[in-house]
């Protein structure tokens, strides 16, 4: 009785280099189309609200230790769609954080009278709104402005505007 071996070509593997396995190039393929769809995203603005809060001012000096003093400050929408914000009488509301020894703290919440209108308000792309905090306690805080991509989901995320102090 004879037995013949054959090798199959196809199990051959070329030890000096030559063309690569189509799994390879499916792998190399499948990197790069991720790769440009995630900065595709990015370039959207899809993996943040693009909504920003600005003010002009980052310290403020109370004229006496019992007075009120108002800061300024502008939230921006710098997104590609339009986006919903918390609002009281047309304009933001802004919950407050404290700085304490142990890190930021909640300070002060919303809250809007009932006399007021408290539908959102609505940022288009590139649309600003002007706003401004007033109180007589010194202390760091930041402004937190809550945001939703409809009107029932105005309060879905939020975004931190800059430290200031009031002193």
């Amino acid at each position: 009785m004879t037995t013949f071996f054959s090798s199959a070509p196809q199990l051959k593997r070329d030890p000096l280099g030559g063309k690569r396995g189509n799994m390879e190039d499916l792998l190399r393929t499948i990197r790069r189309t991720i790769t440009i769809g995630v900065l595709g995203l990015a370039g959207c603005n899809w993996f943040g609200s693009g909504v920003q809060v600005d003010m002009a001012t980052t310290s403020v000096t109370r004229p006496r230790p019992d007075s009120m003093v108002s800061v300024s400050y502008r939230v921006t929408n710098r997104g590609s769609t339009s986006t919903y914000l918390l609002a009281c009488d047309h304009r933001p509301d802004a919950e407050t954080d404290r700085l304490v020894a142990s890190g930021w703290q909640e300070y002060l919440g919303t809250g809007c009278l009932a006399i007021y209108d408290m539908s959102p308000l609505i940022l288009a792309p590139g649309q600003a709104v002007d706003a401004t905090w007033s109180w007589d306690v010194a202390g760091a805080y930041r402004l937190r402005v809550f945001l939703g991509d409809g009107p029932n989901a105005a309060a879905t995320s939020s975004v931190i505007g800059p430290m200031f102090v009031v002193r």
